[in-house]
């Protein structure tokens, strides 16, 4: 039997107004869209949407849920689509239930994460592209929850927080697609991880008022974001652990570190079918206790890797482990080595 697949689709001649509240993100967003041959105008306010239909009309809106004080995004979703019939598809680093569920009732044709990278977010779009034709968009309007002041200005520093990670983000994703051969891909790895581990912990305390971060679900989104970049899978095994968000984000820097370290001194780059790394992490007696197991063709020392060069990954952990009075240690596995690390949770 015979499959037939579809050729790799562009967004040749799809009109695109995109509207962001930051200038930053949409400079860089449309410079990654140049490559897809589509019409794309960029606007920072309702008003300059607003009159970018008077003068003509687009095949798709591409909206931020979140326009700054002056205006909320899924209001502006519900009034360009009233004006201009066109569909709406959300963009944005919000992934709280109240914005999910407020925007899932306007039907968009997606809703597209920021921090899920370049590469995903135009494909996706291609995606949609070739659906267009195919679904139709009703749009209900939902009244907004009143706010206080303090709590605008709160959301907003959290919102620009975000959308300055995910530009950071991509211009280093970028970097790594333009020179994959060069020696700069480890540092440049190494960058990405620390602003990914950052990016991923201001997702979540954007989404929950509190200063604790579930652990579990912290690492699980940093170890995704390293998906397609490695020559191993990642297992996540996290017991229900509370974190102040200071903690989360030395913990972000220490597993990305981590992970990079096995795959070029455990793996060495070697696709094997078998690799794994795995990631657990248990509470006892008000310590964090944390395993990073791999099953790699290679042992390492922990004094080796930490004396290679200055600033070598190991050396920055077992630094940043000395400040949090931790303790850190390699054994020997067979394949393999797993790093121990023992920290106590009011560090």
């Amino acid at each position: 039997m015979q499959v037939e697949t579809k050729k790799h689709t562009k967004l040749r001649r799809l009109s695109i107004l995109h509207v962001d509240d930051d200038p930053t993100y949409l400079h860089s967003f449309s410079g990654e869209m140049a490559r897809e041959d589509c019409d794309i105008v960029s606007v920072c306010s309702m008003s300059a949407a607003r009159r970018a239909f008077q003068d003509r009309t687009f095949d798709l809106i591409l909206m931020d849920a979140d326009l700054g004080q002056l205006y909320d995004g899924v209001d502006a979703a519900v009034e360009l689509s009233r004006i201009s019939g066109t569909p709406v598809v959300f963009l944005s680093v919000h992934t709280e239930d109240m914005v999910l569920k407020r925007a899932e009732q306007v039907e968009p044709l997606a809703y597209l994460y920021k921090g899920s990278g370049p590469a995903v977010i135009r494909a996706s779009l291609r995606m949609l592209c070739r659906r267009l034709d195919e679904i139709s968009v009703r749009l209900n309007s939902l009244p907004g929850d009143p706010m206080d002041d303090h709590q605008l200005r709160l959301m907003e520093l959290r919102h620009r927080t975000l959308n300055s990670f995910a530009v950071l983000n991509g211009l280093i994703e970028g970097e790594l697609a333009a020179d994959k051969e060069s020696r700069n891909d480890e540092r440049l790895q190494k960058v990405r991880g620390w602003v990914q581990s950052a990016y991923e912990l201001h997702a979540i305390l954007h989404a929950s008022p509190d200063k604790q971060v579930l652990l579990r679900q912290f690492l699980q989104r940093l170890t995704r974001s390293f998906e397609g970049l490695l020559s191993f899978p990642i297992r996540v095994t996290v017991a229900d652990i509370l974190i102040e968000d200071n903690l989360a984000m030395t913990m972000g820097v220490i597993v990305s570190e981590l992970i990079l370290n096995a795959n070029k001194h455990a793996f060495g780059g070697l696709q094997r079918p078998e690799n794994l790394l795995e990631i657990c992490a248990e509470s006892a007696d008000g310590e964090l206790l944390l395993s990073v197991t791999d099953n790699g063709h290679r042992q390492f020392q922990l004094s080796e890797v930490g004396r290679r060069r200055s600033g070598s990954g190991m050396e920055i952990i077992s630094s940043l482990l000395r400040i949090l009075n931790g303790q850190i240690q390699v054994e020997p596995r067979f394949p393999g080595n797993c790093v121990l690390i023992r920290l106590p949770l009011d560090a």
